[in-house]
């Protein structure tokens, strides 16, 4: 749901650590910008997807947990971070 959001919004991430008992794990995973495309007229107005792995990551040390293993996944442009709360 991360790519529903702006980026500077962090209550998501908040309430994920909320929620978490300690030594809980997060795992976000989207899909980055595609290097190297142009955006078009359209992609003003488009939030899906398009949310940058340093964006995931600070939003989640942000909310005080820790990032553990953050990395490509393989495919395209996927990403993810595992975080977890101390």
């Amino acid at each position: 749901m991360l790519h529903h959001c702006r980026a500077s919004d962090a209550r998501n991430a908040r309430e994920m650590r909320r929620v978490l008992e300690p030594g809980g794990r997060v795992l976000a995973v989207d899909f980055a910008e595609p290097e190297g495309e142009e955006k078009g007229f359209l992609s003003h107005f488009h939030r899906h997807g398009h949310v940058m792995l340093r964006e995931i990551v600070g939003l989640l040390t942000d909310a005080g947990l820790k990032l553990v293993e953050s990395g490509a996944v393989g495919f395209k442009n996927l990403h993810f971070a595992l975080a977890k709360a101390p």
